[in-house]
């Protein structure tokens, strides 16, 4: 019996794309059964491969491998009631929800959990990089039978769009990846990703039970939360300037311990990852406005071109000569 407890659908907001968008709602739209299906699209310059596993248990997985060779928008409509994880499995995925004005980034340490009712999600694909996620969804009801009347994820208000974002610890890491990387075929690979999806929907529950989301900043003392606010001042006021630790230690009154360990917890990363994703972040939309490769190492603080472009690529999965505006 089919069980389609959420409906989605492609808007397409880009008529070269209209053929590629009525086949991809024909496949979100197919109802569901315990299978694994998969589409693939090409054409129009987007090329990608879409996945969805239909479990026993009710939950879904739902994998997605994309690249554009010029800036697209996908946008998709959600009605029903779910509660949805999204992992990024490539760098960073960014989107927004145009009902409540919700905007979402995760990456290799930080992901979120959403409850959808009703939301216009959006994901823009970035020339030339790559856009590669997993996410898993169980119906409201079928996580309530699961946990009973214990505390769930802390989204049970609002009425259409509500998420948190959850640092991605060791445990989860391990438990995305074996999921990922499943051996089996068939019916074994549904069971083993069936008890997979249970495992790590067990270990983010207990993570939002312990209050351990990612932006723990209520957890610091008065002294550790301003000294953070400085330091984290300093970073932004001028990321193209080379800092360290005990510099930036020295500029908060924190010692380097005590700033490593309370920076990571308010903000969910360590502070050279948070300097790196700041650097890069600004990096693309300069790419993005038409400037040269080596005028943005310049301006993101790198000395020169090359490694720049090494870090863009770990970063993106992309060159930084193949982004465009």
């Amino acid at each position: 019996m089919g069980r389609r407890w959420l409906c989605r659908k492609i808007l397409c907001r880009d008529a070269r794309l209209n053929r590629l968008a009525d086949r991809f709602s024909a496949f979100l739209q197919t109802p569901s059964s315990p299978e694994e299906r998969c589409c693939r699209i090409s054409g129009e310059g987007l090329e990608g491969e879409f996945r969805r596993a239909f479990l026993d248990n009710f939950m879904e997985v739902s994998w997605e491998d994309a690249r554009s060779d010029r800036r697209t928008r996908l946008s998709m409509s959600t009605t029903g009631d779910a509660y949805t994880l999204y992992f990024s499995l490539f760098g960073e995925l960014f989107w927004s929800e145009e009902l409540s004005g919700a905007e979402w980034t995760i990456g290799p340490d930080r992901f979120v959990v959403l409850r959808v009712r009703e939301a216009v999600e959006s994901m823009t694909l970035t020339p030339g990089c790559r856009s590669m996620g997993i996410s898993l969804s169980v119906p409201s009801e079928q996580l309530r039978r699961f946990i009973g009347d214990g505390p769930g994820f802390g989204l049970e208000a609002g009425r259409g769009y509500t998420g948190r974002t959850f640092v991605l610890t060791d445990a989860v890491r391990r438990v995305l990846g074996d999921l990922q990387d499943c051996p089996l075929c068939g019916d074994l690979r549904l069971l083993y990703m069936e008890a997979k999806a249970m495992e790590l929907f067990s270990l983010i529950l207990e993570q939002a039970r312990s209050g351990s989301l990612g932006h723990d900043r209520d957890r610091l003392s008065r002294t550790e939360r301003q000294a953070l606010e400085r330091v984290k001042a300093m970073i932004d006021a001028d990321i193209s300037r080379p800092v360290s630790i005990k510099d930036l230690a020295r500029h908060g009154h924190i010692n380097e311990c005590s700033l490593k360990r309370a920076f990571k917890r308010a903000y969910g990363l360590p502070v050279h990852s948070y300097i790196l994703d700041r650097r890069m972040s600004a990096a693309r939309r300069l790419l993005e406005l038409g400037r040269g490769v080596a005028e943005t190492a310049s301006c993101v603080g790198y000395g020169d071109a090359s490694s720049f472009s090494r870090a863009f690529k770990r970063k993106y999965g992309c060159s930084p000569g193949g982004v465009k505006g």
